[in-house]
């Protein structure tokens, strides 16, 4: 009985965050600081240490990357943002989630850049809107035994597609 009173109010607390994000996304006009937002946020309700998203145009071309949880040095010493290949480009044509316990073991990982933190855990959420996607959020941990659940699909997915939705329009 506790354990399902902790449930529902862990839920109904992640709810209030969720759209406690989503009007704090919508108030920027300016859609990479919206973009750093929403990274921010999905980092946070997944305790995620890195985040990033991708977004595309209809006929497949990257437009933009985002990222969050790197310091300035790191990104400085990789020297070049993801181009969308290997599993972040699985992420960005599949409509389900994609949730890995190790990245570096799926088929289409292609490997890290020199000076790339680790990272095992993955999860990758489609950005649709109405039925098409346009990118991808993405969210790591270093640990492969903090591997994202079911439900840790849902909740950026959900932050993402609405603030998605708002900052595009």
């Amino acid at each position: 009985m506790h354990a399902q009173l902790d449930e529902l109010l862990a839920a109904r607390d992640q709810m209030e965050q969720l759209l406690r994000v989503i009007v704090e996304i919508g108030s920027d006009l300016d859609l990479e600081a919206t973009l750093h937002r929403i990274i921010l946020a999905a980092r946070e309700l997944t305790s995620a240490p890195y985040g990033a998203l991708a977004v595309r145009d209809p006929e497949g071309t990257l437009l933009s990357f985002v990222h969050g949880g790197m310091d300035p040095d790191t990104v400085g010493r990789i020297g070049h943002l993801p181009v969308g290949k290997g599993v972040l480009g699985v992420s960005l044509v599949e409509t389900p989630a994609l949730r890995l316990d190790d990245l570096t073991m799926h088929p289409a990982a292609v490997g890290f850049p020199e000076h790339h933190p680790p990272m095992r855990a993955f999860l990758g959420v489609p950005i649709t809107i109405r039925g098409t996607v346009f990118g991808s959020l993405y969210l790591t941990h270093v640990d492969p035994e903090r591997a994202f659940s079911e439900s840790d699909d849902k909740l950026p997915a959900e932050t993402t597609n609405a603030s998605t939705t708002v900052a595009c329009s």
